[in-house]
């Protein structure tokens, strides 16, 4: 179970960049969290439950905005932990999940209340770059 600290603050959005289509995106996703696509958009893995979403916001010209850009990118997860979960081994995931797709060269933006904890210490700004 997740603990008080971080019990209401498990939310997170994760922006991606990347000119792949959505189904692409889904498989590696599944791929990098071990997870199962449930539906059209939906993955599970064992510690996380994300949905993959076409940003109706998107626009190329805006993503190179300085402080704002990730806000127009092509993608974003809506990433919440399965029921259950310790909050460590969901961080761990998330963690994994972004690290990949960074590895991969797509520009990925978490948006929560830990965020600092998903960026190496790093600013976001650091990882629009």
């Amino acid at each position: 179970m997740l603990d008080k600290k971080h019990n209401n603050n498990t939310y997170c959005k994760v922006f991606i960049n990347t000119d792949l289509d959505e189904a692409s995106l889904l498989s590696i996703i599944s791929q990098l969290i071990n997870g199962k696509i449930n539906n059209i958009n939906t993955i599970t893995s064992r510690y996380i439950d994300l949905d993959v979403i076409s940003n109706d916001e998107f626009n190329e010209k805006n993503t190179s905005l300085p402080k704002s850009g990730f806000l127009f990118y092509r993608y974003f997860l809506d990433v919440e932990p399965i029921a259950g979960t310790k909050y460590e081994n969901y961080l761990s995931s998330l963690k994994i999940l972004i690290n990949g797709l960074r590895k991969r060269g797509f520009k990925v933006i978490p948006s929560c209340d830990f965020e600092d904890e998903l960026n190496e210490g790093k600013p976001y700004t650091e990882w629009m770059k």
